[in-house]
């Protein structure tokens, strides 16, 4: 049965994989967009969606008629300044408007976005019951949306789920990631750099999120917290030989050049068990055809 879905924040390569998943399902899909962001330009050739624009501390403002069954929220600011605890408090504060929102709308379940920074430091794979110590205030923000959310939709009888998402990549990413950075530095020539590449490290690629991501929103019966990874793990200098392999490019004299940040992670890795269990899904998608399909589509952009 087709859905009606509210997704902000889609402008990333989660977003725009979710929108497509919808799209192509056959779902009506609205998104909640910032006004004049350049990235807004990738929903340009597509026909079958709905936009509104609106700052993220604007939503109680937002004037939408109309009844929508769920509601995804991945809008956030402080991603990229994950010490800064004022824009990172801001954004946990508006996730309570977002889910305001969704029940002006009639929504049934509220899909919140957060991140594996919720976390902390952990040496095993991480579950819907690992204990959160976060280091950053992103990670800190995270986790204070992820408890005023499910507290405020359990008060206005909202389905609550929860994503603790770990490394995502793909078209669409941003050119801050490790992928995109590299990949986007041998086009245009720049140095490479990276650290030792010891730590271990679960990529997943953004189509393989988004039908995870959407299984979970059209579920009757999801609630509660879900880790969203591929749950397998190569040391990161595996991955970046993959990544520079496609250009013929050794990368083997350019790892240790930098140093890994004191309190960077040696390990991360996705338990997938609940997903295997509760929607016979795991992750399709091989890290070299992925890296094949964001190098072709960052070329078509680049070169």
């Amino acid at each position: 049965m087709s859905k009606s879905i509210v997704i902000t924040g889609a402008t990333g390569c989660i977003g725009y994989s979710l929108v497509e998943y919808f799209s192509k399902n056959g779902h009506k899909v609205l998104l909640i967009l910032r006004p004049n962001s350049i990235r807004n330009k990738i929903y340009e050739r597509l026909t079958n969606i709905s936009v509104c624009f609106s700052e993220l501390g604007d939503y109680q403002e937002i004037n939408i008629s109309g009844k929508y069954d769920i509601f995804f929220h991945l809008a956030w600011s402080g991603g990229k300044n994950r010490d800064d605890i004022s824009q990172n408090i801001d954004s946990a504060r508006h996730s309570t408007e977002a889910v305001k929102l969704a029940h002006r709308l009639q929504c049934k379940v509220f899909v919140g976005a957060g991140s594996q920074a919720e976390c902390g430091v952990h040496e095993i794979p991480i579950s819907e019951n690992t204990i959160c110590q976060p280091i950053n205030e992103f990670g800190l923000g995270k986790l204070l949306s992820y408890y005023w959310t499910k507290l405020l939709c359990y008060r206005l009888g909202l389905r609550h789920c929860w994503l603790r998402i770990l490394s995502v990549y793909g078209p669409f990413d941003g050119d801050q990631t490790l992928v995109n950075s590299t990949i986007l530095k041998i086009f245009k020539g720049d140095k490479l750099e990276f650290t030792d590449g010891e730590q271990y490290w679960d990529f997943i690629f953004c189509d393989d999120a988004a039908e995870i991501i959407g299984n979970i929103g059209l579920s009757n019966n999801s609630s509660g917290i879900y880790v969203i990874g591929s749950g397998k793990v190569k040391k990161l200098k595996e991955y970046i030989s993959i990544i520079t392999s496609y250009f013929n490019i050794d990368s083997t004299p350019y790892l240790g050049l930098k140093l890994r940040d004191p309190n960077s992670l040696n390990y991360l890795k996705a338990d997938t068990s609940r997903l295997e269990n509760e929607f016979n899904w795991t992750a399709k998608t091989c890290f070299n055809d992925g890296i094949k399909m964001t190098i072709d589509h960052l070329k078509s952009y680049n070169v």
